[in-house]
């Protein structure tokens, strides 16, 4: 109670979609993003079409970098980040390795990516190795939005929408 998992949010997407068909786009954020591409991979097994356009603000690679950068930033060792692995892989009963989001590119639909270059809870570079892997991709930066800014900035509301009802 009172927490959720990303694996939880994919499959609260996938019975949406499941009931409701598949949709014509979708925008996500952060985490969100990671769960969305999840949601559409063949590797998830949802067997879905993904959306005919994805916008993708802020997005995570997954789950992998943040684990290193608190291992960093508390000064765990190797063998405590390495339990950290093995416990979220316990409690989300898969590899790690299974949620990186530049593993699913090809199985996903034209994407707009918004990042801010100064996001201080997801790293720029993030967005730019999704955009890299995503033959289909594009990357828009901006500058001192941050990472929840970004959703209220007229402009990138308006990408948004021209992006995803073209």
């Amino acid at each position: 109670p009172g927490r959720t998992t990303g694996l939880e949010m994919m499959e609260a997407l996938q019975a949406v979609v499941g009931a409701y068909g598949r949709p014509a786009a979708v925008v996500a954020h952060s985490l969100g993003a990671a769960t969305t591409a999840w949601a559409f991979s063949d590797a998830f097994g949802g067997g879905f079409a993904p959306p005919a356009r994805l916008a993708l603000i802020a997005p995570t690679v997954g789950p992998v970098p943040h684990v290193q950068a608190m291992a960093r930033l508390f000064g765990f060792s190797d063998r405590t980040h390495r339990a950290m692995l093995r416990r979220l892989e316990a409690m989300l009963d898969r590899p790690v390795g299974d949620f990186d989001v530049l593993k699913v590119g090809p199985d996903m639909p034209q994407t707009v990516i918004i990042h801010d270059r100064r996001d201080k809870e997801v790293a720029f570079a993030e967005a730019e190795q999704i955009a890299d892997a995503w033959p289909q991709a594009h990357l828009i930066s901006t500058d001192g939005l941050g990472h929840q800014r970004i959703l209220r900035n007229p402009g990138v509301v308006a990408k948004v929408v021209e992006f995803v009802t073209s």
